[in-house]
C-alpha cells in the first residue's frame, strides 16, 4: 500500500472518530457571564416624570387581587379609587417614585418560566379569575403623563425565608429571567391609610416658627338619629395650654371646674401624643350642597344648608347670631400661636369596619377658624400728639397685628379648602384615644 493511500485511510478513520465523538460524548457546558449582574436593572429616569403609580397584588384580607393607583393631578397626587382624594403622604409617594432607580441585580436566579411559580413572581394582572396565590408577586408600575411605562417590576418571594434581609426574587413583566435584588418591599402598600399623612390637623413640627398654644377636648353626645333636633348631652371639657390642665365637668346645666388629680393628669397627657398620629382608613365625599359653604364656614348664616351632613352625624347650630357646627361624639381642637384653631369633629358610626381588627369606624370632619383673642389691639395712648414716639409705636403694633390676622385668615381659608370636600373615616380605637373616657368625681 502506497504512502498516499495509507495517509488517506488514516485521515478517513480520524474523521469518522471525530464524528462519533461529536455525537456520543457530552459537549462542554458554555460558561455564560450575565452582563446584567451588578448593573442597574432599569435605565435612569427623572422622578418628576412619574405621573402615575400602580401597585397590584393578591390581598389575603379580601381574598382577591387588589390594585392601588395614584395619579398626578396638578400639584397633587390623587387616589382615583377613592373619589380623587389627594394623597397627603408625600414622603411615601416620593420613596415609591424613586424606588426603581439604581436597583442593582445581585444574581440571576433562573431563565425558566416554570420557576416563576416557585419564586413567586407570577404577574398578578395576568392571573385570571382563579389565581395560584403562592405564585403571584407584587407588581409595581411607574408611568409618565402619556401612560408610557417608565419602569415596572414584579417582586416575589424573599431570597432567604429563614433570615429576611430585604433581598427578593424579581423580574421585569413580560420577561422570563428572574433576578435577585434588594428592594424595600414594605413601602409598596395597597392600604388607603398608608398614603395619608397622619398629621390630619396639620399641627406644627417642632422647631418651626409656629407652636401649639393649647388643646381643647369637648366630650359630649348628640343622638345621631335625631341630630337635627336632639339636645346636646355635655360630659366634660379639657384645656391644655402647655403649663396646666383645666378640666370642667357638666353639672346642673353648667360647666364646673374640678381639681385635676395626678391620675387624671397622667391619663390625659399620655394620650395627647396621638393627636398628631391620626389613622385615616377611608374617606367619602361630602354632599355637594355643603362643600361650598364649608370652604368658608364663618359666613354660614342658615343652618339648613348643612342638613346634608346629618346622616354622617353633624349639624349646624345657631346661637347669638353665629352658626357653629357640632358633631354626634365630641370635638377636639388645637390652637396655634398664629391664632388659628383647627377642629376635628367626630360624627356618627360609619358603615365600615376594619377587616383586620373588626374595629368600628367613625365619620370625622376638619374645620378651621380664627381665634380672635390673638388679634386684640392695644389701647391707643391718650394725650399725645399723632407724630409722637408713643403714637407711632402704637400704630406699628396695630399694623403688625392686622398683618398677622390677614396671614392667619389665609391659613384658615387654606385649611378649610383642603378639607371641604371630605368626610374622613377614623377607627374607634383612635377616637377613644383622642377623646378618652375619664373617671371624674
Amino acid at each position: 500500500m502506497g504512502t498516499h493511500v495509507t495517509t488517506a485511510i488514516m485521515g478517513l478513520i480520524a474523521a469518522i472518530t471525530a464524528a462519533f465523538a461529536f455525537f456520543y460524548y457530552p459537549k462542554p457546558v458554555d460558561i455564560v457571564v450575565d452582563t446584567q449582574i451588578n448593573q442597574d436593572l432599569f435605565e435612569s429616569y427623572n422622578t418628576g416624570d412619574v405621573r402615575s403609580i400602580a401597585i397590584t397584588k393578591f390581598d389575603d384580607e379580601t381574598n382577591r387581587i387588589e390594585q392601588f393607583r395614584l395619579r398626578r393631578k396638578g400639584d397633587n397626587w390623587i387616589m382615583p379609587q377613592s373619589g380623587d382624594i389627594p394623597a397627603t403622604g408625600i414622603a411615601r409617594i416620593g420613596e415609591v417614585a424613586k424606588s426603581l432607580l439604581e436597583r442593582k441585580v445581585l444574581a440571576k436566579a433562573s431563565d425558566d418560566e416554570q420557576a416563576h411559580f416557585e419564586l413567586g413572581v407570577g404577574d398578578p394582572t395576568e392571573s385570571g379569575s382563579s389565581p395560584n396565590r403562592a405564585s403571584l408577586g407584587m407588581k409595581i408600575e411607574l408611568k409618565d403623563r402619556d401612560r408610557t411605562d417608565i419602569a415596572s417590576l414584579i417582586i416575589g418571594n424573599p431570597v432567604s425565608k429563614s433570615a429576611p434581609d430585604g433581598k427578593y426574587f424579581v423580574r421585569v413583566p413580560g420577561q422570563p429571567t428572574v433576578y435577585e435584588m434588594e428592594i424595600p418591599k414594605e413601602i409598596f402598600s395597597i392600604r388607603f391609610e398608608d398614603w395619608m399623612d397622619r398629621n390630619l390637623l396639620g399641627l406644627p413640627r417642632q422647631g418651626g416658627d409656629t407652636e401649639i398654644d393649647r388643646f381643647n377636648i369637648e366630650k359630649y353626645l348628640i343622638d345621631p338619629k335625631t341630630i337635627a333636633t336632639a339636645d346636646r348631652e355635655n360630659n366634660w371639657q379639657i384645656t391644655l395650654d402647655g403649663k396646666s390642665i383645666q378640666v370642667s365637668q357638666w353639672k346642673d346645666d353648667k360647666f364646673e371646674s374640678i381639681d385635676v388629680t395626678n391620675e387624671i393628669q397622667t391619663s390625659i397627657t399620655s394620650k395627647i401624643g396621638g393627636i398628631s398620629q391620626i389613622r385615616i382608613v377611608g374617606a367619602t365625599g361630602k354632599p355637594k350642597s355643603t362643600v361650598k359653604p364649608l370652604r368658608d364656614p364663618a359666613d354660614i348664616e342658615d343652618t339648613s344648608i348643612l342638613e346634608g351632613l346629618s346622616p354622617f352625624g353633624f349639624r349646624g347650630k345657631k346661637s347669638d347670631g353665629k352658626v357653629t357646627i357640632e358633631s354626634a361624639n365630641g370635638t377636639l381642637s388645637a390652637t396655634t400661636t398664629d391664632g388659628v384653631t383647627t377642629r376635628l369633629l367626630i360624627g356618627s358610626l360609619a358603615n365600615q369596619t376594619d377587616s383586620r381588627t373588626l374595629d368600628l369606624n367613625y365619620h370625622a370632619i376638619v374645620l378651621a377658624e380664627l381665634d380672635e383673642s390673638f388679634f386684640e389691639k392695644p389701647q391707643q395712648p391718650q394725650g399725645v400728639q399723632k407724630d409722637s414716639p408713643e403714637n407711632k409705636a402704637w400704630l406699628r403694633k396695630v399694623a403688625a397685628i392686622d398683618n398677622q390676622r390677614v396671614a392667619a385668615n389665609l391659613q384658615v381659608e387654606s385649611i378649610n379648602r383642603s378639607h371641604a370636600n371630605w368626610i374622613y373615616i377614623i377607627p374607634e380605637s383612635v377616637v377613644d384615644t383622642l377623646i378618652p373616657e375619664l373617671e371624674l368625681p
